[in-house]
């Protein structure tokens, strides 16, 4: 009866032990990593928004393509603002330097990188993309 009950005890102290280290992993990836990515970045003077834990800023990207979506365009060349408007805010806020946390998939992540290269290029006529 007292090996069985010294065996509760250790499996139980052992299911904390683990429970414990995989919360510890998880707000490490979660919290620790991209917040010192964060300062690290400011540190060199790149700036963006600030990170929110989980969602990101999910909820904030939503509602401004809804707003975006919402008002009419006018007739010009420039939808920059009409597209990407969580992209053309934060750059107006933070200035060309921007460090935005995204998770997308490969093929958004080369939508992203071909648009800012056109975006850049286009000042100096170099953009072959569009």
């Amino acid at each position: 009866m007292v090996f069985l009950g010294n065996m509760i005890i250790l499996l139980f102290s052992s299911l904390c032990i683990y429970l414990i280290f995989t919360l510890v992993k998880v707000l490490h990836k979660l919290w620790w990593t991209p917040i010192r990515i964060q300062n690290f970045m400011a540190f060199q003077g790149i700036r963006g928004p600030s990170y929110r834990f989980i969602h990101g800023s999910t909820k904030e990207v939503l509602i401004m393509k809804k707003e975006a979506m919402a008002k009419p365009m006018t007739l010009s060349h420039n939808i920059f603002p009409k597209v990407l408007p969580q992209i053309y805010t934060w750059i107006n806020t933070y200035g060309n330097n921007l460090f935005n946390m995204i998770q997308t998939s490969r093929k958004q992540l080369t939508k992203y990188i071909l648009l800012f290269l056109c975006t850049f290029l286009s000042k100096i006529h170099l953009c072959f993309f569009w």
